[in-house]
């Protein structure tokens, strides 16, 4: 599906392969084989509302759903990470 839309740049990221769709701000991630939580697709968008950056991700799977919320939590506290470091960095004089 992600292969037959246009505009999706496609990155092999060894377990999953990420398809970025820049016009949407957005990134499917979607597991291989061997991932524990494949089959798995995890969608992450970055969004902004009232002047404040958040990136949202959601996940969806028949493989491990353990697996699938770990996976997905992980992403989250590294984007959150990410956005607070940001934040701090726009803050100093």
């Amino acid at each position: 599906m992600f292969r037959a839309e246009t505009g999706f740049e496609e990155i092999d990221r060894g377990e999953v392969l990420q398809f970025i769709d820049n016009k949407q701000s957005r990134v499917f991630l979607v597991t291989k084989p061997g991932h524990p939580a494949h089959p798995a697709v995890v969608t992450r968008q970055a969004f902004e509302y009232k002047g404040q950056l958040f990136l949202k991700s959601n996940g969806m799977g028949r493989g491990d759903q353990n697996a699938l919320k770990v996976w997905v939590d992980y992403l989250d506290s590294e984007a959150k990470a990410a956005i607070d470091k940001k934040r701090e960095e726009a803050v100093k004089p």
